[in-house]
Parts: structure tokens; C-alpha cells; sequence
């Protein structure tokens, strides 16, 4: 099969050749194809040409495990940020803008109040009380073909982006982190 599935290789022919790559030559089998295409190579005959190596390392899934064992708390609950102020920088030339609500459709209404119900008790949003917003988003539902029982509320920032004036921050080189640690993290 190529990489495009939907049109399958039509094979009308094989045949025998001796293949070289540096000094390994190696007997393979070649399949003719009907149309324009490139040439294929199997795994098998790219590793025992050296074209090709595949590497098992099995130490990464253990080391991977050790950083999940040794920081769990980073890796458990909604992953809200506590006690840290963000603060954002509005372009004040920007108009705010109240974007019209989107209709939730009814089947996943019921899940939409709850899915808003257990973002409220986890702390994540907060209604809005005794105040008036000029800036108004609609909320998406998304629903997972894989899980039809479970849905994503997405909220389209893209007028309030708009407005929000981005920060610029250099990234430190790896080698400016290392001299910055304490000599006895190097080792």
C-alpha cells in the first residue's frame, strides 16, 4: 500500500535483482507497479542494506516512570495554578466586543450543565456577580467521537486575543541554565 490508502498499488510483476549499498549485497525481491510512483524499500531489506537501524531502548518508559513517581503532585489535578497573579496586557485602542451566544444543542445541554457544574466545584471558572463585562466569548461544545458520553467546552478568544498584547521573553540557553545551577545538581 502506498501512503495514500484510498488508492491501493496495483502490482502487475516481480522480480529478482542483487542490491548494493557499500560494501553489503543482498538479493531482493522487487515488485512492479502499475502508474507513476516512487521507489519502496522494505525493513527488511533497508536494515540488512544498513540503510536503516531501528533501536528498541527500553530505559526510557523506567526513567519516565521514576520522574512520574518522583513528582506526582505535578501530575495530579486540574493543573490550576495557585496563589499567582497573571497579569495580562490589554491594548486599550481595541473595541471590546460582546460576541453573540452560540446555541448549545439540546442533546448535550444536560452535559453541558454539568460539565459547568464540576468546573465550578474544581475552582476552575467563577461566575461573573454584581458587575457588567464589555467583553462577552461564546463557549463551543465538543463532543469525541471516540466517547460520545463525554464533551469539551471551548471558549473562541479570538476578538478578546485581539486585544491582548503579547509578552516577549528571551529562552535561556541550556548552557545559561547549567552555570546558574548549584555545582552539586551537575554531576
Amino acid at each position: 500500500m502506498p501512503i495514500v490508502p484510498e488508492n491501493p498499488l496495483t502490482v502487475i510483476g516481480k522480480f529478482n535483482a542483487d542490491t548494493t549499498h557499500k560494501d553489503i549485497t543482498l538479493n531482493s525481491e522487487f515488485y512492479v507497479a502499475k502508474g507513476v510512483s516512487g521507489t519502496l524499500v522494505s525493513s527488511t531489506t533497508a536494515e540488512a542494506l544498513r540503510l536503516l537501524r531501528i533501536c528498541y531502548n527500553a530505559s526510557t518508559g523506567t526513567s519516565l516512570y521514576k520522574i512520574l513517581e518522583e513528582f506526582i503532585d505535578s501530575f495530579e489535578g486540574s493543573g490550576r495554578l495557585v496563589d499567582a497573579i497573571c497579569k495580562l496586557h490589554v491594548n486599550s485602542d481595541v473595541t471590546p466586543v460582546s460576541q453573540p451566544h452560540r446555541r448549545v444543542p439540546f442533546k448535550v445541554r444536560k452535559k453541558v450543565g454539568a460539565e459547568l457544574k464540576c468546573l465550578k466545584s474544581l475552582d476552575i471558572i467563577e461566575p461573573v456577580k454584581d458587575t457588567t463585562t464589555p467583553w462577552l466569548s461564546p463557549i463551543r461544545v465538543i463532543t469525541k467521537p471516540t466517547r460520545s458520553n463525554y464533551i469539551r467546552l471551548c471558549v473562541d478568544m479570538r476578538a478578546p486575543n485581539k486585544a491582548i498584547q503579547r509578552e516577549r521573553h528571551v529562552t535561556p540557553a541550556i548552557d545559561n541554565i547549567i552555570s546558574m545551577a548549584p555545582l552539586s545538581a551537575r554531576s
